[in-house]
């Protein structure tokens, strides 16, 4: 899902630095992060793309089920 653009502030290499950005949320489970951090980290423009990441504490039983038939494949 992308969200909407905005702006960033942001201290870089010793200065302050400002760009437009999107910024993207990306499900997936704790066991395929790995491969996803590699992958984002190899295609993405920037030196150092932003990757956090928020653990699932709960959720409908059967969508958490698809999320995770969705990264097995």
């Amino acid at each position: 899902m992308t969200l909407g653009s905005g702006h960033s502030v942001y201290r870089w290499k010793g200065r302050v630095q400002s760009s437009s950005e999107r910024q993207l949320i990306i499900k997936t489970t704790r066991r395929c992060l790995p491969r996803l951090e590699r992958r984002l980290t190899r295609e993405h423009p920037y030196e150092l793309p932003e990757l956090a990441v928020l653990n699932v504490t709960g959720g409908s039983s059967a969508y958490l089920e698809w999320v995770g038939s969705a990264c097995a494949s």
